[in-house]
């Protein structure tokens, strides 16, 4: 992998050549503790108070389904405890 010095970015600002690995949109429940670390009780309370978006595919008549959560959803939470922190 190449890195160098975007001229257009700040002095600081690395850019890379490398592919951009695009990740899943969805997890299960339990992909979630291996992706940032919470456990399912956790991912559980943030989809409950709305904090994390989620979404339960069923099919008609049937009790049980997959219970899908959103990367993107976690990530920005992720961000938003990060908000004021001092580096």
């Amino acid at each position: 992998m190449q890195t160098h010095k975007n001229p257009k970015a700040s002095a600081d600002a690395l850019t890379t050549t490398a592919p951009i690995i695009p990740g899943p949109e969805w997890l299960r429940p339990a992909d979630v503790k291996p992706f940032c670390g919470f456990g399912r009780s956790h991912v559980y309370n943030l989809i409950e108070t709305g904090v994390i978006k989620s979404v339960c595919l069923r099919q008609k008549g049937k009790s049980k389904g997959v219970r899908l959560i959103s990367v993107e959803s976690l990530r920005s939470y992720i961000a938003s405890q990060c908000e004021g922190v001092a580096k």
